[in-house]
């Protein structure tokens, strides 16, 4: 199925605007980026627009030569007797082609070089009234530069808007499956049970199963080398030392292909103040590929149905809840940090610790909270199951334990759950200002 990502047509829209209304002087290369991780849709989400609206145009210098480059820009893009024989002589042709047309120049970062040169041969025509643009498209995860729209991986929320027929815990397995990524994310289908789309995953001919030796193989002349490392750390080792162990590899050598994983944006290292790197795989797609598809091919072709079932009963504990818990992290990062009445859990004058409370029916959450050394805390409630739903029960019980603890003076509660909350619940929220509940349908981080 295809995902919309109209909020980032939008985002690049707004940026078009900002630029059309600036006072930048003419000549001087007005352009946005494009940029997310590998594999976040950013080459297909270009491409869609260059299919759905004329004047946008693409290209892609990879493994080309300047002459190569230049020969298919102007047999692509120009009358068949235009000469070329600079990148300045494209420019000029195809401006006068184009002139008084919006256009829009869309390039793929591969090839730098090449690229800065057929930029600069563009930059005197970019501000022809906003209606002459230029689109590039990188790797990088936070460019410096202005007019930069990011094209993350699909989130939770696009998910929930996406799969809506099935229930948020499926919806939330299934993102843990394809991490988002749009080229597995596409095998999903919306008149498909879960069970039938999961079992479309696992076969050992789908996109799922093929996707990362595919990637992994640009990269690297012998993937088969590093999976190892990958495996480690989609079972719980974060440690270098761990990583190596349970690899069989010497620690000088797991510490450079760690860091070649890493350059190819597989891993991602977090650094504690006082301690070593801590290591985790970049998406839980490549976790779950690590789990459920390697070295697994004889159980994907002779016993499918087995194979099946212990994917879905491991898939919970192992990836959807932590993922579902990490998102609820970045939220509270992004969210809380960014206001100024809140108190960031990341502060330096910041104590946290974790309670464990018990809901009716045996299931349980975590209360995490965050006391402010000169007054003031915030207690985040994250769900132990996914199937965790809060009712009048659940919440009275939840403010107990935190007026238990400390007191609900200065204290900002914020609850996070899969399901809608219950009447009670959203009734009670709207009483209480200090009370804050956040559904999956939010979490866009």
């Amino acid at each position: 199925m295809k995902f919309n990502r109209s909020r980032e047509q939008k985002a690049m829209e707004s940026a078009w605007e900002k630029i059309i209304r600036s006072s930048a002087p003419v000549g001087k290369l007005n352009s946005i980026k494009l940029y997310g991780p590998r594999g976040s849709g950013k080459t297909h989400f270009v491409q869609d627009l260059v299919r759905t609206q004329r004047g946008n145009y693409y290209m892609s210098f990879e493994g080309m030569t300047r002459e190569e480059a230049l020969q298919k820009f102007a047999r692509l893009y120009l009358p068949e007797d235009a000469v070329v024989s600079s990148w300045a002589d494209a420019a000029k042709a195809f401006a006068e082609l184009r002139y008084h047309r919006r256009t829009l120049l869309i390039f793929e970062d591969e090839a730098e070089e090449l690229q800065r040169e057929c930029k600069e041969a563009f930059a005197p025509y970019t501000r022809r009234k906003g209606l002459f643009r230029i689109c590039e498209i990188t790797h990088e995860i936070s460019p410096k530069e202005n007019h930069c729209v990011p094209i993350p991986f699909l989130s939770i929320a696009d998910y929930c808007e996406n799969l809506s027929v099935y229930t948020r815990a499926d919806v939330m397995r299934l993102h843990a499956l394809t991490g988002g990524i749009p080229a597995v994310a596409k095998e999903l289908e919306t008149q498909r049970s879960f069970e039938e789309n999961v079992r479309q995953l696992l076969a050992f001919d789908s996109v799922f199963s093929t996707y990362l030796p595919e990637r992994m193989r640009l990269f690297f002349r012998t993937p088969e080398s590093y999976y190892p490392l990958l495996k480690s750390i989609a079972i719980g080792h974060n440690r270098l030392s761990e990583i190596a162990k349970d690899a069989g590899f010497p620690n000088n050598k797991c510490g450079k292909y760690l860091e070649a994983l890493i350059d190819a944006g597989f891993v991602v290292a977090e650094h504690d103040k006082g301690s070593y790197a801590k290591y985790y795989l970049a998406n839980s797609y490549y976790a779950a590929w690590c789990r459920y598809v390697w070295q697994q091919k004889s159980e994907q072709i002779m016993r499918p149905d087995e194979h099946l079932y212990s994917v879905l009963s491991d898939l919970d504990e192992a990836l959807a809840l932590p993922l579902f818990q990490n998102a609820c992290r970045r939220f509270i990062n992004i969210e809380i940090s960014s206001n100024p009445d809140r108190i960031w859990p990341e502060s330096s004058h910041v104590t946290r610790h974790l309670l464990p409370v018990k809901m009716q029916g045996g299931s349980s959450v975590i209360l995490d909270f965050c006391e402010h050394e000169y007054g003031g805390s915030e207690v985040y409630v994250l769900p132990q199951s996914l199937t965790m739903r809060y009712t009048k029960a659940e919440l009275q019980a939840i403010l107990r334990a935190v007026k238990g603890t400390v007191s609900l003076f200065e204290t900002e509660i914020t609850v996070f759950g899969l399901e809608r909350f219950s009447d009670w619940c959203v009734h009670e929220s709207a009483k209480r200002e200090y009370l804050h509940e956040v559904t999956m349908d939010r979490l866009r981080y």
